[in-house]
C-alpha cells in the first residue's frame, strides 16, 4: 500500500481502537463468529453502522441484544 504511495493502514488489537477512531465510518466484522455481537453491540453505541459477516449472533438472546440496540441507537447493522 504504501510503496503506491497511499498511507499506511492502520493496525491494533483491540477492536475499541477501531470504532473509537472518528475517522472510522462504518465498520465491517471479520473477526472471530463468537465476537460478533459483541463487537457489533459496541460499534452501534457509538454511531458506526455495523456490516457483520457470517452470522452476527451465536444465540437467540445475542439476535436479542442486537435488535435492542438498533432500537436504542437507530444504527444499522447488515448481516452479510
Amino acid at each position: 500500500v504504501t510503496d503506491m504511495g497511499r498511507p499506511a493502514p492502520a493496525c491494533c488489537s483491540d477492536y475499541r481502537e477501531v470504532i473509537g477512531r472518528e475517522d472510522v465510518e462504518a465498520v465491517i466484522i471479520a473477526s472471530s463468529w463468537t465476537s460478533h455481537s459483541e463487537i457489533a453491540i459496541a460499534a452501534m453505541q457509538v454511531g458506526k453502522p455495523v456490516a457483520s459477516e457470517v452470522g452476527g449472533a451465536a444465540s437467540l438472546e445475542e439476535c436479542w441484544q442486537l435488535v435492542r440496540t438498533y432500537e436504542a441507537t437507530g444504527t444499522p447493522c447488515m448481516l452479510l
